[in-house]
């Protein structure tokens, strides 16, 4: 289940590169990425996340792994930066 708040962050994204600004890399991330950046936003470690998401610990270190990657990072605290830089999570 999709949280409320990573919903509206999502749709909020959307609009505004429907609007004409600034594309952001929202749109190469999975609405499961997204909430999981906000999780580790939160400080919640792998064991953590996987419990509230009622994933395992490997499909959690997958997810933070395609992040890094996607967002061009080098470890989950820049990838939570730049998210934040971004504004993909606030």
């Amino acid at each position: 289940m999709l949280s409320p708040n990573v919903a509206t962050k999502v749709i909020e994204n959307l609009a505004e590169v429907s609007e004409g600004s600034r594309p952001r890399r929202t749109t190469d991330l999975t609405v499961r990425e997204i909430e999981i950046l906000e999780m580790l936003y939160q400080g919640l470690r792998n064991a953590a996340i996987g419990d509230r998401l009622k994933i395992s610990t490997c499909t959690v270190e997958a997810h933070v792994g395609n992040v890094i990657s996607k967002l061009g990072a080098q470890n989950r605290t820049e990838a939570v930066q730049i998210a934040l830089r971004d504004r993909i999570i606030r």
